[in-house]
């Protein structure tokens, strides 16, 4: 194919550059998650809590370990040293300290340094009506226009709304409204709707003496490695070794504009310094189809629709057709070094749930009502963490997960994870590491490596081995698979990087076509991918940015299929100015859809996207940002997709345009 010749100009090219990466991991362990499960994360709690404390940087000497938690890529080794090295200290004087922090190299320190300050080390207390009083409204709108045709089934219009009224008082207090609408579900004044199709509203308090936490309204729930219930954003395997472990707090604010993932009711959390309690209840209405079991009248759930797409008259009818209600626990007893859970979780349903009657879904939940329960730990020994988590799926069924982080020393850091899922196992909300979406039917033994050899030099990879005992979708047997990854980072200078990746990974899939009887076919599914990356910071003003990625996927013993894509990215913030901005160039080309390749954009604040490719074309977006004054921003963005060559699973039109319009009002 073309795009051979293509990927030699581009290497060299590559290699003969510079770079300056600003945490990549984030980004290349969200594109691998929407690649593994197919579907965008629509949490962006990250996102926002990294904006606020880039604006209102956190005070290290008040932060507590749920606060340190937010930046993914602060492991549970480094919070416990710190907070460790604090509490020795008693508090930090000057920013350089954190040099003496056991197990915070100059990497880890550079990151954090610009979401942090040294405050005063004596505690202020902050009343109740102090943070209602004195903290900062924001009211954030964005518009997101496509070129793509509409379909004359749908009842609205195309484009997509995303309204967010907001007030935060710090991390003590925040709440919100929040309104979205996506493309082709009607509007105000349209048929079937009288608003925005999705409604949000939350309240969110924390630090009120005994009172760690409260949430009012909607709200997430994050228990133990997520074998039972995780409903904020999880990575899963990635480069970067640390992020194989779940770290929050069981309770989060819920201000997304996803319309699944989150419970809608009242939750608690109490506690002193060696235990926490934490309690909530959730009810709230859920999409599906509805039908009537002819034989005994019963009702029952056909199917959860978890995309939250109200666009033509089947999908409105299929929306709030039944009710779960949901309660549970948390009860955690240790100190930063050693903690405990035990956990427990209750689901009652309107209508009885059952699947279709097909192989695969042989153990697959049926019923109006499920309890899971779980036991997770975290037990800190000098540079060694071990964690876990023990689950039952209604006290019969089990799963478990066991994970380990070491610390050899400042060069070498080393982590595993073993998990054993029974196929039986059923959760409704679970989000743990493990090559599946859905946790259940899994085994698996995960190694990762990061190694140091000097200044200059990362090494980082990962072997990955699962099997599944039962059957999956397109898995008409037990099957099997392994992942292996590779990646090097070559630093020169301050602002000198350039990162190459290989990854290899092995599977089953059943035939895509069928196979006359008594013949033989390979179905192993193979796939290489390599990918190099480099970056350029040519002056404080300018950052430029490069990558070429490969794709092979063989399936049994038909020819590989090949992809290939390159972007080049130039971005523009000069200092002390109110705007920015950035553009990106990019070319593709892929035998298939098998053979497509997922890249990280980016977008507007608190948003971004990772679109697939396929096919051949070309792809440029340009991102701009003003702020008028510090109390408003605008955000403009326009990108169009160019098909030079069509394939049956691409639209008609030719040239795919988006538009986004996204203002920020703070008062």
């Amino acid at each position: 194919m073309k795009g051979i010749k293509l990927i030699l100009t581009g290497l060299s090219l590559l290699f003969y550059t510079y770079c300056f990466s600003q945490e990549p991991s984030v980004q290349d362990a969200i594109e691998q998650m929407t690649e593994q499960e197919n579907a965008l994360p629509e949490d962006d709690f990250y996102q926002h809590a990294v904006a606020y404390y880039l604006k209102k940087p956190l005070d290290i000497n008040r932060a507590e370990s749920a606060d340190l938690q937010q930046f993914s890529f602060l492991t549970d080794l480094q919070i416990n040293s710190f907070l460790q090295y604090r509490k020795l200290a008693g508090g930090l004087l000057l920013i350089y300290e954190l040099q003496a922090v056991p197990l915070w190299d100059e990497e880890t320190i550079q990151k954090i340094l610009p979401y942090i300050k040294i405050g005063s080390t004596t505690t202020i207390k902050d009343d109740l009506a102090t943070r209602f009083r004195k903290g900062e409204y924001s009211l954030l709108s964005r518009v997101t226009v496509s070129s793509d045709k509409t379909n004359p089934l749908q009842l609205g219009s195309r484009e997509q709304v995303f309204t967010r009224l907001q007030y935060r008082y710090g991390h003590l207090l925040q709440w919100g409204l929040t309104g979205e609408k996506d493309p082709g579900e009607s509007w105000f004044g349209q048929k079937r709707n009288k608003g925005f199709d999705f409604y949000s509203a939350h309240i969110f308090l924390r630090k009120m003496g005994i009172v760690k936490c409260l949430a009012l309204g909607d709200y997430s729930v994050n228990i133990g490695q997520g074998l039972i219930h995780w409903q904020s954003m999880a990575f899963k395997k990635s480069p970067d070794i640390i992020q194989i472990k779940r770290q929050s707090p069981v309770l989060r604010p819920y201000h997304s504009s996803g319309e699944v993932f989150f419970q809608r009711g009242v939750g608690i959390t109490i506690g002193k310094e060696s235990w926490a309690f934490t309690g909530f209840f959730s009810t709230r209405k859920m999409d599906g189809s509805v039908g009537m079991d002819s034989i005994n009248g019963r009702t029952f759930i056909q199917s959860w629709k978890t995309d939250g797409l109200h666009r033509t008259v089947s999908e409105f009818e299929q929306k709030n057709k039944w009710k779960m209600s949901t309660y549970g626990f948390s009860f955690q007893y240790g100190n930063a070094l050693r903690k405990v859970s035990l956990n427990a979780l209750h689901y009652e349903m309107s209508a009885f749930m059952k699947k279709p009657d097909l192989p695969y879904h042989l153990f697959s939940f049926r019923g109006k009502s499920m309890t899971n329960l779980s036991a997770d730990w975290s037990i800190t020994h000098r540079n060694l963490h071990w964690f876990g988590e023990l689950a039952f799926h209604n006290f019969k069924s089990t799963a478990w997960l066991s994970g380990l982080l070491i610390s050899v020393d400042s060069r070498l850091s080393l982590s595993f994870v073993s998990r054993h899922i029974s196929p039986a196992y059923q959760t409704l909300f679970g989000n743990a590491f493990t090559e599946s979406a859905s946790v259940s039917n899994e085994r698996g033994f995960f190694a990762g490596v990061s190694f140091k050899p000097s200044v200059k030099w990362r090494i980082e990879g990962y072997a990955d081995f699962f099997r599944f005992p039962w059957l999956k979708y397109r898995k008409d047997a037990p099957s099997s698979g392994t992942e292996l990854c590779l990646q090097m980072t070559h630093r020169l200078g301050k602002d000198a990087e350039i990162i190459t990746r290989f990854k290899v990974k092995t599977d089953t899939e059943n035939p895509v076509q069928e196979i006359s009887e008594g013949a033989y076919h390979d179905n192993s599914v193979r796939s290489r991918n390599w990918r190099t990356q480099v970056q350029i910071k040519i002056n404080p003003s300018f950052i430029w940015r490069a990558r070429a990625e490969m794709n092979w996927v063989y399936t049994g013993d038909i020819q590989p299929e090949q992809g290939f894509l390159t972007f080049s990215d130039l971005i523009f913030r000069p200092m002390m100015k109110p705007y920015s901005a950035g553009l990106r160039f990019q070319f593709f080309e892929t035998d298939s859809y098998e053979s497509r390749i997922y890249a990280y954009e980016n977008d507007v604040l608190f948003r971004f996207s990772i679109p697939s490719f396929q096919g051949k074309g070309k792809r440029y977006y340009i991102n701009l940002q003003y702020d008028y004054g510090k109390k408003l921003s605008f955000w403009l963005r326009w990108s169009q997709t160019i098909l030079m060559q069509r394939s049956l699973s691409q639209p008609e039109n030719k040239n795919q345009t988006g538009f986004n319009f996204q203002i920020l009002y703070k008062f």
